[in-house]
């Protein structure tokens, strides 16, 4: 039995730790998975996290101080200064504290696959491995979010195969580094639908969810990329063409995205249609309870809360983002449009039944779509 080692950057809840689940739960059969985090952070709910490893050198360097203690903390404290010693002279001692935690690593086991499962610090780490069999995972819109860095291509010459997570992601990492185009493929996330249909069925947890008018959902990180502010401006023009609604946001943290949305609440006077429900641990109850779910976003690179949708036969309307027409039948199962047609969009699905409910029917989660993927795993790892 082959063995796999998936590096991550944290135990932390969210889109990386999620798509890795899915296929920890699809390969765990076939191959041994070992998981290493390179910091302790994080809650860890996915179950194949329990079975995760931390090195003290990884997480003595890249932790915060402040969550450290004991011995790990004395080397943190070791490890700045020699760092900062290191910046004196203008030198960097990352790979080297990378380099050296491999080499540890690989001395306790041996394995046939390194894997960086995302971009920046997971694949940095990984490239230090000797292993000649390493690859490495985007999940971003490479262009728009990973700011240019003279001696990252250094990093990925490195890694036998670069997986992307849609053709789209492929595409613009391909523009960037043109000549990685013969290592650099894409396999879209798996989704464990099954435990998304089980987990939809808990109850919804919060008072403050009312789905007796058309209620429609949007969900992700408080950050500028999901464009969440502007939801309330799309409300209101919604509101002054007669539609009912409720329009309810989940995600955090509580930041400056959080109260910018806050005040564009306020502003438009939409205080009794949109909400904000903040992070919930299973925020499925909610997807099954809504009619519709929409998507403000910039820019994103695999939308896997696209297919949650579908699973739970929730028609999605997005904005016109690269990606999106790869996981949407556009006017089929939902619609793609400018920020600026949103409005007039979500109108007509909300005023025409016949248009909401055949959108509802072809919304059903395709087999191959996961099948596909379990494909392209297996045969690189063949």
């Amino acid at each position: 039995m082959k063995s796999l080692l998936f590096i991550v950057p944290s135990r932390s809840n969210g889109g990386t730790n999620s798509s890795l689940s899915a296929i920890y739960n699809a390969l765990s059969e076939n191959y041994r998975i070992r998981i290493l985090s390179i910091t302790s952070k994080g809650e860890g709910k996915y179950s194949f996290l329990s079975n995760s490893f931390t090195n003290n050198i990884l997480n003595a360097y890249y932790n915060d101080f402040s969550r450290l203690n004991g011995k790990t903390k004395l080397l943190a404290l070791l490890l700045k200064i020699f760092k900062r010693t290191a910046l004196f002279f203008n030198f960097s001692i990352d790979d080297i504290v990378c380099k050296y935690a491999a080499g540890i690593i690989e001395k306790q086991e041996r394995y046939d696959f390194i894997i960086g499962f995302q971009e920046g610090l997971a694949m940095r780490v990984a490239s230090n491995f000797s292993n000649p069999n390493k690859y490495t995972w985007l999940h971003c819109d490479y262009e728009r979010s990973v700011p240019s860095d003279k001696n990252e291509l250094r990093c990925y010459d490195k890694f036998k195969k670069i997986v992307c997570v849609s053709q789209y992601t492929m595409h613009r990492f391909l523009q960037r580094y043109p000549t990685l185009k013969e290592n650099t493929y894409y396999i879209y996330n798996l989704l464990d639908d099954k435990n998304i249909i089980k987990l939809s069925s808990e109850t919804v947890d919060d008072c403050r969810f009312d789905n007796s008018r058309f209620t429609i959902l949007s969900a992700g990180r408080m950050d500028p990329v999901k464009q969440f502010p502007i939801i309330p401006k799309i409300a209101r023009s919604l509101i002054d063409n007669g539609a009912s609604f409720y329009w309810y946001i989940l995600g955090g943290p509580e930041n400056f995205e959080y109260h910018n949305i806050q005040r564009e609440i306020i502003k438009y006077k939409v205080q009794d249609y949109v909400k904000l429900l903040g992070n919930k641990s299973n925020p499925y109850p909610y997807f099954k309870a809504s009619n519709l779910y929409v998507s403000t976003s910039l820019s994103e690179a695999c939308p896997m809360v696209f297919n949650e949708a579908r699973i739970l036969g929730i028609p999605i309307v997005s904005s016109n983002f690269g990606s999106a027409i790869e996981f949407i039948q556009n006017g089929i199962d939902g619609q793609i449009g400018t920020i600026s047609e949103l409005p007039e969009i979500i109108s007509n699905i909300i005023n025409d039944y016949h248009l909401y409910h055949n959108m509802c029917r072809m919304c059903k989660f395709q087999a191959s779509f996961n099948e596909e993927s379990i494909e392209k795993l297996n045969n690189i790892f063949e």
